[in-house]
């Protein structure tokens, strides 16, 4: 199914870049050596990912992830920018105290805060051509084959 595939392609693209930027902020913020934390942050984070992989592969097989990934996205976003909200005092004083490096935090989560507003408009966009298209339910489908 050809919906939107250059759409779909810049998703996944996002997606990939996201994960890698969330791994570096993460890793630059944290405090420890040990690097479990950071890694369960970005295993969780992948999810993401694959998920933009499943919509480019079968978009019709896997629509019905699309209300998911809009939620999580939007979820990220508004997580990400209460976070600024929340943390406004300290990251005034890193600045005053002339720590750059807070500003480059600052700066990744912000963007991908934007990032994933667009994604989540991306796959509500998704999600209405595939509305207006009336396209069989997979339900029908797999009643139809017997199952999974």
């Amino acid at each position: 199914m050809k919906i939107y595939r250059p759409l779909r392609f810049c998703l996944l693209f996002y997606e990939f870049i996201r994960l890698f930027t969330l791994l570096w902020l993460v890793r630059g913020a944290a405090p420890w050596e040990d690097p479990f934390p950071w890694l369960v942050y970005g295993t969780a984070n992948a999810l993401f990912l694959f998920m933009a992989l499943f919509l480019l592969v079968d978009l019709s097989w896997y629509r019905p992830y699309i209300p998911l990934y809009t939620a999580g996205k939007m979820l990220a976003a508004f997580s990400a920018v209460g976070w600024v909200f929340i943390s406004r005092v300290q990251l005034t004083l890193a600045v005053v105290e002339g720590r750059p490096e807070i500003l480059a935090l600052l700066g990744g989560v912000l963007g991908i805060a934007g990032g994933d507003l667009l994604s989540a408009a991306a796959g509500l966009a998704l999600g209405k051509k595939l509305k207006d298209r009336k396209l069989p339910e997979i339900e029908a489908e797999t009643v139809e084959n017997g199952g999974l």
